[in-house]
């Protein structure tokens, strides 16, 4: 069991040692292609909703301040038992940018593949009705389709309503986790989510891939790694940047967290065809199985050995392997905070998230592995909106 905390210590440390080195590869491939400003084409803004009449006019009126000068915003309603709808015909009697699609209550999938069908622009940008986006988002999503081969773009999500230490651990995940792994993952064209918060996407590319389905729980992962299986080339765009709605206690965020950890393990068996076959197959796929699934069912093993060498007073070797790897996670999350430009005071929550959040973090794929060897099946489970993330505009000046 040492050799085995051994090993996978030593593993997780050479992940963070790859990633920094991909990261550094990728922030000079998006200083290449960078561009001049120049290329500004229409956009057709998606927003999916149900029941969302505590958060949409926000997320509208900020898009409403967008520097992208054509774009349009498509309210997909999905059977609302809210007064969601009467919101958005307001609104749309200031601004002929916006326009309403309703359908019966059919799920997230089926209203984003009807939002797909009646976009008027090539350029498609994915927003969630919670999300607050920055003026210059757009653009920085539609940059990179000036080239031809680019067919999506992952934008730059993070935790807007920091107000307890659970967000705030999300916050850091976020920065040091998903953002920081789609950065470096750009580099080998394997980046494994285009998240429905924030993305861009080619329209005809991912019509003829079928558009979203609704057989996993992770609809834009599923979408994501189907356009990765067809050759599609995906990158990252740091600076489209968004703040979304985290879930506030321990009950939304199980909730959330179960159905990524479910709807993760739904996507790795409908694409385990795609192992070993390019980047897709050699580095994303084995990268979710081995840190999303094999990695939380042998972590426990570590905390437990941990402890029991304290207990028999058998230090060193373990002692050696966490003050390592915590150092390694110190050095990543650093690098992380340095890219996106952020306050490092959220920095402190690196050494307490070891000791707390991960530990919660594996109950849920416990949870969620037995499920799904029960054979068990879930719906999209929306969780509540708050309504607590809201525009800063110091912030949005500042980017």
């Amino acid at each position: 069991i040492t050799w085995l905390f051994l090993f996978t210590t030593l593993l997780a440390i050479f992940r963070i040692v790859f990633l920094g080195i991909l990261v550094f590869k990728s922030v000079r491939k998006a200083e290449e292609r960078k561009d001049d400003g120049t290329f500004l084409p229409p956009v057709s803004v998606l927003i999916p909703s149900y029941n969302e009449a505590k958060v949409l006019s926000q997320t509208i009126q900020s898009l409403q301040q967008s520097t992208h000068p054509q774009f349009e915003m498509l309210v997909i309603d999905d059977g609302s038992t809210d007064n969601t709808k009467e919101i958005v015909r307001g609104l749309m009697k200031k601004d002929k940018r916006i326009r309403l699609v309703s359908q019966t209550n059919g799920g997230k999938s089926s209203a984003l593949n009807l939002g797909m069908k009646e976009a008027k622009h090539e350029i498609v940008v994915t927003i969630d009705a919670d999300t607050i986006v920055m003026p210059q988002t757009l653009t920085e999503l539609a940059a990179p389709f000036k080239d031809p081969l680019v067919d999506a773009v992952c934008g730059n999500v993070e935790v807007g309503n920091v107000h307890n230490i659970l967000t705030g651990f999300q916050s850091l995940e976020y920065i040091t986790s998903q953002n920081f792994d789609r950065r470096a993952f750009d580099a080998l064209n394997c980046i494994s989510v285009v998240p429905g918060a924030t993305g861009g996407w080619r329209r005809s590319k991912v019509l003829e891939a079928g558009g979203y389905k609704s057989d996993t729980l992770t609809e834009d992962a599923d979408l994501t790694l189907t356009m990765l299986e067809n050759g599609a080339r995906i990158v990252y765009a740091a600076e489209a940047r968004s703040r979304t709605e985290a879930p506030a206690t321990i009950r939304t965020l199980s909730k959330q967290r179960f159905r990524w950890s479910f709807g993760t393990f739904q996507c790795l068996w409908k694409h385990r065809h795609a192992f070993f076959k390019g980047p897709l197959g050699w580095v994303a796929l084995p990268n979710m199985f081995l840190f999303q699934v094999l990695f939380p069912a042998l972590s426990p093993i570590g905390d437990v050995v941990f402890i029991l060498s304290i207990l028999r007073g058998d230090m060193e070797a373990i002692a050696v392997g966490y003050l390592l790897f915590l150092f390694m996670d110190v050095c990543g999350s650093l690098l992380a905070f340095i890219l996106e430009n952020k306050r490092k005071r959220l920095m402190f929550l690196v050494l307490i998230q070891r000791f707390f959040y991960r530990q919660f973090m594996y109950i849920i794929t416990f949870k969620a592995m037995f499920a799904m060897l029960k054979g068990a099946r879930y719906g999209w489970n929306k969780l509540e909106r708050q309504g607590t993330v809201r525009m800063n505009p110091a912030l949005a000046k500042s980017h």
